[in-house]
């Protein structure tokens, strides 16, 4: 890079001249700033391709920008005035400046750093506005060579050398962060299965007649080793025949197939939320590609239905919904036994 010597005081000062060329190149890199700009900002977006792309957008543009800052400086030196010294220093800074906002992306590609963007934010205009400032010798009046020339060099070295203090911080937190896991004692899948079964009995022993009626659905279900149990217990929960209700109306009929069992009152407002909510169900499960899903959502109610109806509830709409739904599927020997049995059911 070409560096133009120091005058002295007595030298008169040429006239200005207007750098059209640095100006140009400032206002084209505009571009390449807003690329890397806004590449930078989504590098830990949670979408894989958008920071795939934001990340070849920010390479893009600083490849462009850096190359348009070198341009720019050595017009500044070989037609401006800058200290040689200076002119060496950028020579040094230039390539160091670049490596160091690659290494910002490495870094904005972890979350917590997006302080990091001061970085590529500032070292642009930064040296741009340098490479200006040589070719304006009526500014160094103002800001004169010696001392501009060497606050820009050392904010342009500091913030060179910020991202790899933060590079060097996070590559010592995730050390500690293995190292901690080392330490872990190491689980086999057989006991995480035998602790999680140890949980959950844990939780079982520690239900009341003061716990939520839901808590108990998961022990009744059918192959639980605690369902007769936890059917004994649920029929002492204080306030289950509300809880029931709102199970009902909240979507949960489906772990509900033992409703029969649970000492509830087939009270008017539970047969007309379980009417309402069972047919819902049963106009849902139409045309799905198995009538398995018939007998997961709608035959383990059959006992629900024969309570229910014995106790005068109107489910005549719930039962033609589900009965629709059944003959919707092609013909079994499970179906046809199903649609017998609902026949049978007397309808109010």
């Amino acid at each position: 890079m070409m560096t133009t010597g120091s005058t002295t005081p007595s030298e008169a000062v040429p006239a200005q001249t207007v750098p059209v060329a640095s100006i140009v190149l400032i206002v084209l890199g505009v571009v390449p700033y807003a690329m890397i700009m806004a590449g930078m900002s989504d590098l830990h977006d949670v979408d894989g391709i958008s920071r795939g792309l934001a990340g070849v957008y920010a390479v893009i543009g600083i490849a462009i920008l850096w190359i348009m800052l070198a341009i720019l400086l050595g017009l500044g030196a070989a037609k401006g005035r800058m200290p040689s010294w200076a002119g060496i220093a950028a020579l040094v800074l230039h390539p160091v400046s670049l490596v160091a906002v690659g290494a910002t992306v490495d870094l904005l590609s972890s979350p917590g750093f997006d302080w990091a963007l001061i970085v590529p934010g500032v070292l642009p205009p930064l040296i741009a506005a340098y490479a200006l400032w040589a070719r304006l010798p009526g500014l160094h009046g103002v800001l004169p060579e010696t001392a501009t020339s060497g606050a820009v060099c050392a904010a342009v070295l500091l913030l060179s050398a910020v991202p790899w203090i933060a590079l060097s911080q996070r590559s010592s937190e995730r050390a500690e962060v293995r190292a901690q896991q080392q330490q872990l004692p190491v689980i086999s899948d057989e006991e995480r299965r035998a602790q999680a079964t140890r949980d959950w009995q844990a939780r079982f022993e520690g239900l009341t007649p003061d716990s939520s009626f839901g808590d108990y659905l998961d022990y009744i279900k059918p192959g639980s080793p605690f369902r007769q149990r936890a059917l004994e217990e649920a029929r002492l929960v204080t306030d289950r025949q509300e809880q029931a209700e709102k199970l009902i109306r909240d979507g949960m009929l489906v772990w509900l197939g033992d409703l029969w069992q649970l000492d509830i009152a087939p009270t008017p407002s539970l047969c007309d939320a379980f009417a309402a909510r069972l047919q819902k169900e049963a106009e849902e499960d139409r045309g799905k590609g198995s009538y398995w899903v018939v007998v997961e959502y709608l035959e383990i109610h059959l006992e629900n239905l024969k309570w229910l109806a014995s106790a005068h509830c109107d489910l005549k709409d719930a039962i033609a919904a589900v009965e629709t739904t059944a003959r919707g599927y092609p013909e079994t020997p499970q179906r046809d036994r199903f649609l017998a049995a609902l026949a049978q059911l007397p309808q109010s």
